[in-house]
């Protein structure tokens, strides 16, 4: 009986071409987008998932006092004496790292280059897992150590075996790897966030800057610098809502009052979010505006097709009437053009899913997005869409159609 009902329903489509056509591109590009936002949102969400401690580690961000009128509300960094204020303050947290960016003329082999390097305390390595190929994640505990990425290894020594090989920071400071790392993946905030346009290839112990340059490796009140990370790991018997009243505390207790003419509070961003920090600086939930204009583009298209096909309803009576006089109930009815109207549902999603095989992988190029369109892990969802689609707007066509005489 169902293939019965199809096949009359492709006939009829064949016989309305003009019809089908519109009906089935409007789906078609409503499908598309709200797919396409779908799988974006995913993507976003899962940023970070794959490190094994990403549920329970969180950044430590700065709101601006409104005074500063700095453009932006808040930054997802804060300053670098904060970090040993959590670890001292704090006894329940796991770990806690920090990150800071400069820009150094780095030699390694017999190639020179300027590199941004991550300083970083050895509890980073604890943080995120890492994949090492060549040594482990005690690698940081030497201030004369540094952690690349086998990216960088193989492109300026041909090999990731390079541990123990020397590299030179500013033709005077002499660095040794203790480690080679596989290569972040793309959807780590690492990167993908703006601010931090520099991979994360080169890692050294923060406390090497202090033989650098003037940098207090206990932290500094001086700036707050974009990219600059603080990290904390907690266990899993707290959450981000008790860190947030903590830092809250330690604000008020311990930050200095001309400091607080800058900044005036501290708040914790979960891993897994870190990579929407400049959109959230900005004030803009862009992950919520995403999942909302899909949806709406979604609902207009089905409201499209509701109209046109409850437009064409008037001129299919005479089919309706013929075919009660044969004998067709109402539900048979109601279930033909329902069936009917999935059918045009089904076909706008293939052509929606051949659409996004072709701009999946432009919006990767242009955006540095690994996005993929994963059919076992979405196939339900594109199924479900399907039939909703098909028998939310087809519904009151169909039931408009089935009340003719």
């Amino acid at each position: 009986m169902l293939w019965n009902n199809i096949k009359i329903s492709l006939r009829n489509l064949r016989k309305n071409k003009g019809f089908a056509a519109i009906n089935i591109a409007g789906l078609a590009v409503g499908m598309t987008i709200y797919v396409f936002g779908g799988l974006l949102v995913g993507y976003e969400d899962t940023h970070d998932a794959f490190f094994e401690n990403s549920d329970r580690t969180y950044t430590v961000g700065s709101y601006f006092a409104p005074e500063m009128n700095v453009g932006i509300d808040q930054i997802n960094t804060t300053w670098s004496a904060i970090g040993p204020i959590i670890e001292t303050e704090l006894a329940d947290v796991e770990a806690v790292a920090r990150t800071v960016g400069f820009e150094y003329l780095i030699s390694m082999g017999e190639d020179s280059f300027y590199q941004i390097i991550r300083f970083a305390d050895p509890a980073l390595l604890q943080i995120f897992d890492l994949k090492y190929i060549h040594g482990d994640s005690s690698a940081l505990s030497d201030p004369s150590a540094v952690v690349i990425s086998e990216t960088v290894a193989i492109k300026y020594f041909g090999s990731t075996d390079v541990v123990g090989s020397v590299v030179t920071v500013d033709n005077e400071f002499d660095f040794r790897i203790a480690a080679v790392y596989q290569d972040i993946p793309q959807n780590s905030h690492f990167n993908s966030m703006p601010i931090m346009d520099t991979p994360f290839d080169v890692v050294a112990p923060i406390a090497s800057l202090s033989r650098m340059r003037d940098f207090d490796e206990a932290g500094e009140w001086d700036n707050i610098s974009m990219g600059n990370m603080t990290y904390v790991m907690l266990p899993a018997t707290l959450d981000g809502p008790w860190l947030d009243s903590q830092l809250d505390s330690i604000y008020e207790r311990l930050v200095p009052e001309p400091r607080k003419q800058v900044v005036d509070g501290m708040f914790v961003t979960p891993l897994q979010n870190a990579n929407l920090a400049l959109w959230d600086s900005m004030g803009m939930p862009v992950v919520k505006i995403i999942k909302l204009l899909s949806l709406l583009v979604l609902i207009v298209a089905c409201v499209n097709y509701t109209n046109l096909a409850t437009a064409q309803a008037l001129g299919r009576s005479r089919e309706v009437g013929m075919r009660k006089t044969m004998g067709a109930t109402q539900s048979q009815l109601l279930t033909q053009f329902l069936v009917e109207s999935l059918v045009i549902a089904t076909i706008a999603m293939v052509i929606a899913i051949a659409i996004l095989e072709v701009i999946v992988p432009l919006f990767n190029n242009v955006s540095d997005k690994v996005m993929v369109l994963d059919y076992v892990r979405t196939l339900p969802w594109l199924l479900a869409t399907t039939a909703l689609v098909g028998l939310l707007a087809g519904l009151y066509p169909a039931w408009l159609i089935t009340r003719a005489s």
